[in-house]
């Protein structure tokens, strides 16, 4: 349709657009004409605020949003992070929680700072481009309703278009992945949601990975931390399964840990009595005893077979980090219901993970640490474990 220059009231970084009725019919009339030559377009009118570099909110009165819902047209806004778009179920939603004319709609997209993310959010963030924060609220009223949102990614060199992804995060770090659309010509990547909250856009090679597994399936809470534990090579599986709710034993999580530092030939000889000197795990075994990451059971044997528990998982990690030398970030203060069912031994390694953050994805409020541990379960606290140690290393650590 037709560009017209619309009078607003900036003030810090809120602009303030005031529709008279006049206006407002004619944009709606505007947008009905451009979509009707298409009967796959839909009627909507654009607010670009984008040319003003300060501005992450934009407010609309609540009649005008009617207006607009009510001649069934869609609104989108242009600021200078992306594009948020209102439907006109969306508008209604918001001009049905109240019967005051003139309450604003506000709508914020904004950047978000490293140094104003919490707990594990930080962690889980490194390497991506864009931390936003989306709210939308009608008067002081904060209210979820359906938006689509378009944000920036810019692809760098031999960058796949299909891996650029997009994800929700929750105040814990956790990362939900969402069914973005990246467009390689706008350079923008699409997506649909239905409440406000912090929004990542990045690059994830793991979107390109094939999944071999029968028994690994989109919607499983362990799909992709399997397919990031997959597509780095830590982790398989035999037959096209990988048997997640299989528990596993200590030679195969000392195994993964080994194949984490790349491998290395132990300098030492073998101090376990129950470690075969040719045993697809020895390796790993003797490299870990001898650099403090495990212990016997203080008869000279190492229990390869044995189920590891989710304690001594948890303190192999945490003895990993010591060997390397690597800054552990206190960013909360975890509390679980059956803390005090953590052996005394395992204590300092749990507190110090809970407590970075680590355990958010693997835990809830009960940790559980005697209950053996399986391969879902395993893929999930690594995927975390990796995301907390990016860029963790202290000067002069391994």
């Amino acid at each position: 349709g037709k560009a017209v220059q619309i009078p607003v009231t900036v003030k810090d970084t809120t602009v303030t657009v005031k529709l008279d009725d006049k206006t407002t019919e004619t944009l709606i009339e505007d947008a009905l004409s451009a979509a009707s030559g298409d009967s796959a377009a839909t009627p909507v009118v654009t607010l670009d605020i984008s040319t003003i570099a300060a501005a992450e909110t934009v407010q609309l009165d609540v009649d005008a949003a009617e207006a607009f819902s009510e001649a069934n047209v869609s609104v989108s806004v242009k600021f200078p992070i992306g594009d948020i778009t209102l439907d006109p179920p969306a508008l209604a939603d918001l001009a049905e929680t109240t019967d005051v004319g003139t309450t604003p709609v506000t709508v914020s997209v904004s950047g978000v700072p490293m140094k104003d993310l919490k707990g594990m959010q930080a962690a889980q963030v490194k390497g991506y481009e864009t931390v936003v924060n989306v709210d939308v609220y009608v008067g002081d009223k904060k209210t979820d309703v359906s938006l689509t949102i378009s944000l920036p990614y810019t692809l760098k060199a031999n960058e796949d278009p299909a891996a650029v992804c997009v994800w929700h995060m929750a105040d814990s770090g956790k990362l939900t992945k969402l069914n973005g659309v990246y467009d390689a010509q706008t350079g923008m990547i699409t997506f649909t949601v239905t409440h406000q909250s912090y929004y990542v856009v990045g690059y994830d090679p793991v979107a390109l990975w094939e999944n071999i597994f029968t028994d690994v399936n989109p919607g499983d809470w362990f799909y992709d931390a399997v397919a990031y534990a997959n597509f780095y090579g830590y982790v398989d599986g035999s037959n096209n399964e990988y048997k997640p709710l299989e528990n596993l034993s200590r030679a195969e999580f000392v195994t993964l840990v080994w194949k984490l530092e790349g491998q290395p030939a132990p300098a030492g000889t073998n101090p376990f009595a129950d470690v075969p000197d040719a045993a697809w795990y020895t390796n790993a075994v003797i490299w870990a005893a001898e650099n403090g990451i495990v212990n016997g059971d203080g008869s000279g044997n190492f229990n390869p077979g044995k189920d590891i528990s989710r304690q001594e998982m948890i303190t192999l990690l945490y003895n990993y980090i010591l060997y390397k030398g690597y800054d552990i970030p206190a960013y909360q203060n975890a509390q679980y219901t059956d803390g005090a069912d953590v052996s005394s031994w395992a204590a300092a390694a749990v507190n110090a993970l809970a407590d970075a953050g680590v355990l958010n994805g693997f835990a809830e409020t009960s940790l559980l640490p005697a209950q053996n541990a399986n391969r879902a379960e395993l893929a999930q606290i690594f995927m975390d474990f990796l995301r907390l140690i990016a860029g963790r290393q202290k000067e002069g650590a391994r």
